[in-house]
């Protein structure tokens, strides 16, 4: 994980952490809304590599809500979804389709954290609940996100 050199020591002698903290931690987003998408947002400000999946063709329902910025390449997109999405990759997959689980159980084994916001309904709907993930990667942090608890 992070190396002696995450931390360095400010002027008051105290140690601050830095953006590398987090070096080499392999973090999936699953879900949308806020909470899961900016706590992804902190872990990768930190140095992590965060890697969101999103429904193919349509993608994060934020990409399209306003308020809206152009962008160079004429593809208008969501503030709130470009602030809470710098600096990821995104990946599409399918999550009711089940010959998309093979791909989503091998990027859960690539990852140290798998961060869900999905709602406990759909997470079980999509079969995707923390005994199944820490099945596909027991060694995995996973972290389930809703506005009410699961």
């Amino acid at each position: 994980m992070a190396g002696a050199d995450s931390h360095t020591e400010s002027r008051d002698g105290m140690n601050a952490v830095t953006p590398e903290a987090l070096a080499g931690v392999r973090v999936l987003e699953l879900g949308g809304g806020v909470a899961g998408p900016y706590g992804a947002r902190l872990l990768g400000d930190l140095g992590a590599e965060v890697v969101k999946i999103e429904r193919p063709g349509v993608g994060d329902h934020l990409r399209t809500k306003p308020p809206l910025a152009d962008r160079v390449d004429g593809v208008s997109r969501g503030l709130l979804f470009e602030y809470l999405n710098w600096g990821k990759r995104s990946v599409e997959l399918d999550l009711s389709d089940v010959g998309s689980r093979r791909r989503l159980a091998d990027l859960v084994r690539w990852a140290d954290i798998v961060l869900v916001s999905l709602s406990p309904l759909r997470a079980r709907q999509f079969g995707l609940t923390a005994d199944v993930l820490l099945g596909w990667n027991h060694g995995a942090v996973v972290t389930l996100v809703s506005n009410f608890g699961n």
